[in-house]
């Protein structure tokens, strides 16, 4: 809670290819921005906003998993929940993932290999008779990279760690790329805390994960910008 979730995605999606459908799903309340204009108010990016409805009245309700459902009909090039609360959008979202489409999401988790765990975890909710090994290897299928972030004693929201997701037979396990190393903390004058640390990359990409972006379009020149 308030480590810079929505900030952060918001940035990501900024960069997204202008020319490729983003789609956006958000609970009761619109936090996104994304629609880019030029200096005649045309609209320049193909991106659509969706928002939940709450109702009493079940038949007028418009839920997370509703919007979800619907967008797969628009042909999206990319979609964006939120935040995954429930086991019927969990389920969705690495159904989407699993069929093509790009999907970025976040959920609540105390670490990468949480964010796994946790998803699995909603996921069973749904469907209770699959087994729990087999759902968590569909979740790592789905969401090959898994970003962690924290918001730290210094007030400070920090990336802490990039790591990809690899299963293997009825194992899963994980390759951390970037971390945040604390290196130590200071007391400033006022008496508050300055944590200092660095980036550190860990691991590099493993080919699995260098294949899968190649066939999902990066340019060799970005891979290297990455390697």
């Amino acid at each position: 809670t308030g480590s810079g979730k929505t900030t952060i995605m918001s940035d990501i999606m900024k960069n997204y290819p202008p020319e490729k459908r983003l789609i956006t799903i958000e609970s009761e309340t619109r936090e996104f921005n994304l629609v880019q204009r030029d200096e005649n108010g045309k609209v320049k990016n193909n991106v659509i906003h969706m928002i939940t409805r709450d109702s009493d009245d079940k038949s007028r309700a418009v839920t997370q998993l509703d919007l979800l459902t619907t967008s797969l009909t628009m042909d999206p090039d990319a979609l964006c929940m939120a935040e995954i609360k429930f086991g019927g959008e969990a389920w969705g979202a690495q159904e989407a993932a699993r069929t093509g489409h790009a999907v970025m999401t976040t959920t609540h988790a105390s670490s990468i290999k949480g964010i796994y765990t946790r998803l699995a975890t909603l996921c069973i909710q749904e469907y209770s008779n699959i087994p729990y090994t087999t759902i968590l290897q569909l979740v790592s299928d789905a969401f090959p990279v898994a970003v962690y972030q924290h918001k730290f004693e210094d007030g400070i929201r920090r990336v802490t760690e990039i790591a990809e997701c690899i299963h293997n037979g009825e194992n899963i396990s994980f390759n951390t790329l970037w971390q945040y190393r604390r290196e130590r903390d200071e007391i400033l004058d006022d008496g508050s805390k300055k944590i200092i640390g660095e980036f550190v990359r860990v691991n590099p990409i493993s080919d699995s994960l260098k294949n899968r972006l190649f066939n999902n379009g990066l340019s060799p020149a970005e891979m290297e910008s990455l390697l």
